[in-house]
């Protein structure tokens, strides 16, 4: 069951993002990702060190 309340703009790339690791409880994946996390998904709230990992990503230190 996804979190997302819309959906990923890179349906095409989506299998390698957070939520969609997580829906598969790839949850090694997920962890060697969020590591030193520097990005937030606006949509599903997962961090990732890097941004193609998560469908709408925020960099961190741009959040006030």
């Amino acid at each position: 069951m996804s979190l997302h309340l819309v959906e990923c703009d890179s349906e095409s790339l989506h299998r390698q993002h957070l939520c969609s690791l997580a829906d598969r409880k790839q949850m090694l994946s997920l962890a060697r990702l969020a590591k030193d996390g520097k990005y937030l998904c606006s949509l599903c709230g997962r961090v990732s060190a890097e941004p193609q990992y998560t469908c709408a990503p925020m960099e961190l230190a741009h959040i006030e």
